[in-house]
């Protein structure tokens, strides 16, 4: 598509403010919203599928003052899949016309539950791999993100050539959006155990992914599991890397002083350590 037919406005779903109350309940369809000019290194996308994650929603239920630095209105959305139609970024020329995946960063304006979105030049951009149907492709980059930055950001590594040899990770809700990706990520790149908590129904799952042990915390309580078996010299040495994607249980944070080693580190992806976990 050249500038000149260069779509004008866009449908897009729309918020102005949510006051605390869910994002769904707050969208209207507007026909007509302005697509913004491409700046350098920016790109025009026509969305074929879009993905909500928490970031789309929790920051704009919330009250001020966070809430009260977000454009308005605003349509919700990062993760996307689609058509790449224009691009001012000479890395990407060679795939307009075809199907991308990527994640807007900063969070625009106008997002990915539009027609049409403009991404950045910070953003993340690439071509769909041809075995991965749109769907899941607009759901994967913004997860897979977050899960690789919380096994190597603190991690000792080349960041150039990353490695986890010889680490132990423990990886809480190893089932969840980021955790499928962390355990495989994790194994990928050879660490030495990947232990993973999920639920009863998920334990199957899991196992597939390749985690090296499974803690079902329906059935057991993960702490004492934990703690027992770095008492009992059932691992060598505690953990590395703590990863909880969850925030629950209240207690793992205070716990994990009992499983991980004297320069282990435990990255919170999701949730925080509560008062009750903390005064435990």
């Amino acid at each position: 598509m050249s500038s000149s037919s260069r779509p004008t406005t866009t449908k897009a779903w729309q918020y102005t403010t949510l006051h605390g109350q869910p994002l769904e309940k707050n969208l209207t369809l507007n026909p007509s919203v302005p697509v913004p000019p491409l700046g350098k290194n920016d790109s025009l996308i026509r969305v074929h599928a879009a993905a909500l994650n928490p970031v789309d929603y929790k920051i704009p239920q919330i009250f001020w003052p966070l809430s009260h630095f977000l454009p308005s209105p605003a349509t919700p959305g990062v993760d996307f899949a689609g058509e790449l139609v224009e691009t001012n970024d000479k890395t990407l020329e060679s795939f307009v016309g075809k199907m991308v995946m990527g994640s807007a960063f900063p969070p625009p304006k106008l997002g990915a539950c539009s027609e049409y979105m403009v991404i950045k030049g910070e953003g993340m951009i690439q071509p769909v791999p041809q075995n991965i149907d749109i769907a899941s492709a607009a759901s994967a980059t913004l997860a897979i993100n977050t899960a690789y930055q919380s096994l190597i950001r603190f991690v000792d590594t080349d960041r150039y050539n990353p490695s986890l040899a010889g680490r132990r990770i423990l990886i809480n809700g190893a089932s969840g959006g980021v955790g499928v990706f962390g355990v495989q990520i994790a194994k990928a790149l050879g660490a030495e155990k990947v232990t993973a908590t999920c639920s009863t129904g998920n334990v199957s799952l899991v196992k597939e992914l390749g985690a090296d042990q499974i803690i079902d915390y329906k059935q057991n309580d993960m702490c004492a599991v934990l703690k027992d078996e770095v008492e009992g010299k059932m691992t060598e040495a505690g953990y590395d890397l703590v990863v909880d994607n969850v925030g629950e249980p209240d207690e793992l944070y205070k716990a994990s002083d009992a499983f991980l080693k004297d320069d282990g580190v435990f990255v919170q992806v999701a949730g925080g350590p509560s008062l009750k976990g903390l005064r435990q």
